[in-house]
């Protein structure tokens, strides 16, 4: 996340991401700084989900499913830290079907403290 500016926009398209636990801290630091983000991921426990584990072949329906659990752990381990004195942004858009059904989730504007994915 090196060279990114306060006012900068990250389109995040990714089912998920293993190793995001180690760069969950960075994402934190940046959105702190200024840098808005948009991620699209996949709902835990879905169809698509073992759609798109067949497809990359790198995990099993079930291995995709843990780790897309806890990549959505992970963001929220970063969304309780962010609150309203941050000037950057998170928007995660969860879907479980095709992406135009996703559910759109912005922080930390909309987020009740203590609140989830």
């Amino acid at each position: 996340m090196h060279g990114l500016k306060p006012g900068d926009y990250v389109y995040w398209l990714i089912t998920f991401d293993p190793r995001f636990k180690n760069k969950s801290r960075e994402l934190e630091n940046a959105i702190k700084t200024g840098v808005h983000f948009r991620m699209l991921i996949l709902k835990a426990d879905c169809q698509s989900g073992e759609w798109r584990a067949q497809e990359t072949r790198s995990f099993n329906p079930h291995e995709f499913n843990e780790y897309s659990k806890l990549f959505k752990v992970s963001l929220e381990d970063v969304i309780s830290r962010i609150d309203d004195t941050v000037s950057g942004s998170l928007g995660v858009f969860v879907y479980d079907g095709l992406p135009q059904s996703a559910a759109v989730y912005y922080y930390p504007q909309t987020i009740q403290k203590g609140g989830s994915l």
